[in-house]
């Protein structure tokens, strides 16, 4: 993919357009979240925070990838982590619901420690975390999945495009399948091909936009709706 680059303070070390809008969108999220965080759900604290996670590990990311040749620590951490925010996104997101909280809460934990022992006995930090890329994957995907059917069992007078987790439901439901099937086979398609299809790079481009611009959306209608008209 022909990249257009901008160069940085570090003689070497480029950013790509794609990459300035990606890191603009997440730092929009950041942004608008904490002025508002006073007012937004627990759930959004914790989802803000993992996007300020995001946007810190992406700049870090090229960084460590100009001294070390490879970034894929960087995304081991990140993927990690995410298991953690999510599981702690979907445990106050299903509060009233003791059941389905728990057991979205163990699965994030086993999730994790699956993730953290194969990382030590399996895998290596600097191949890319496939295994854990498809843990995380499967996880969010689930719990969307029984946040859309508790959405529907409790409907509430918002019109749908207007509530805060619908958005945040679809655009983590979307970017998450995508990711299922293209970060969670990156080996093989580096064992098949020597390296990634052109064609998965512009659909995770695509996917990102999608997710964090759902995520935006998804604060700003958490913003303007009363918290306990957002909760399931």
């Amino acid at each position: 993919m022909p990249v257009l680059c901008f160069d940085l303070s570090i003689p070497g070390l480029y950013l790509s357009p794609g990459f300035l809008i990606y890191s603009l969108l997440l730092l929009a999220i950041f942004i608008t979240g904490s002025i508002y965080y006073s007012v937004i759900t627990k759930a959004f604290r914790i989802l803000i925070q993992m996007v300020f996670c995001v946007f810190a590990s992406a700049l870090l990311s090229k960084i460590v990838l100009f001294f070390w040749q490879t970034n894929h620590p960087v995304f081991h951490i990140l993927l990690l982590l995410q298991l953690l925010y999510f599981g702690a996104i979907f445990k106050q997101l299903f509060k009233k619901n003791i059941y389905t909280q728990t057991i979205l809460s163990i699965g994030a934990l086993v999730f994790f420690l699956i993730a953290i022992i194969n990382l030590i006995m399996v895998d290596n930090i600097f191949t890319f975390p496939s295994s854990t890329a498809l843990l995380l994957s499967l996880y969010v995907t689930l719990a969307c999945i029984i946040l859309f059917y508790r959405m529907i069992s409790s409907p509430v007078d918002i019109p749908i495009l207007k509530q805060s987790l619908f958005w945040f439901a679809t655009g983590s439901l979307f970017f998450y399948t995508i990711t299922f099937f293209i970060l969670g086979y990156y080996k093989f398609f580096l064992m098949q091909l020597g390296k990634m299809p052109q064609w998965t790079h512009w659909v995770l481009y695509g996917a990102n936009y999608m997710l964090y611009s759902s995520y935006l959306i998804a604060v700003i209608l958490e913003i303007k709706n009363k918290p306990s008209e957002n909760e399931p």
